[in-house]
C-alpha cells in the first residue's frame, strides 16, 4: 500500500517536547512513524515539496544536520516515492486554498499524490476535515491527537 504520512507527524516524531509540553503526542507519533517505516508492505509517497517542508521544520526545532542529511537521504530509498511539484500543482493548490482558507502548504503536500496514495495519514484537522483531502485518499488520524499548527496538540475526546 502507498501512503502519505503528513508533516507533523514527522516533526512531532522526530522533536522533542519542550518544558511543560505534552509528551505523549511525541512519542505516539515516534511509535507511529517507526512501525510505518519498517513495515514491508508500505510504501511512503512524499512530494518534493513536503520533502523540504519536513527537513525544514525539522531544522527549526533543532535535528541535527546529520540526521536531516541522513533523513534526505532515505527518501531516496525504496521506500519512498519522491513525486516532483509542478505548476498545475500550485495552480490548483492555490484555486483550492483560496477557496477553503486551508493552507496553500498542505494542498502542495497532497496534490502531487493524487492518484497514487490510497491513505493519508494526518492528525491537522485540515486535512480531516476538508473534502478536498478524502477526494484524494481516505484521511485518516493514528494518533489521539488532533493538532493545529501554532497550537499545543489537543487529545481527541473518547
Amino acid at each position: 500500500m502507498i501512503v502519505c504520512v503528513d508533516t507533523q507527524i514527522w516533526v512531532f516524531a522526530y522533536g522533542r517536547p519542550s518544558a511543560g509540553s505534552l509528551t505523549a503526542p511525541h512519542s505516539e507519533a515516534r511509535n507511529f512513524l517507526s512501525d510505518i517505516l519498517r513495515s514491508p508492505e508500505i510504501t511512503i509517497a512524499i512530494s518534493l515539496f513536503q520533502a523540504a517542508e519536513i527537513l525544514e521544520l525539522l531544522r527549526r526545532i533543532g535535528t541535527s544536520t546529520v540526521e536531516r542529511t541522513q533523513l534526505w537521504q532515505d527518501f531516496s530509498c525504496a521506500k519512498f516515492c519522491l513525486k516532483a511539484l509542478t505548476t498545475d500543482h500550485v495552480e490548483e493548490a492555490l484555486i483550492l486554498s483560496m477557496k477553503s482558507s486551508v493552507h496553500i502548504w498542505d494542498y502542495l503536500v497532497v496534490l502531487p499524490l493524487k492518484d497514487i496514495v490510497r491513505r493519508i495519514y494526518s492528525a491537522d484537522r485540515h486535512l480531516l476535515e476538508t473534502d478536498d483531502f478524502s477526494n484524494i485518499a481516505e484521511v485518516v488520524n493514528p494518533l489521539s491527537w488532533n493538532m493545529v499548527e501554532g497550537q499545543e496538540p489537543r487529545r481527541i475526546s473518547s
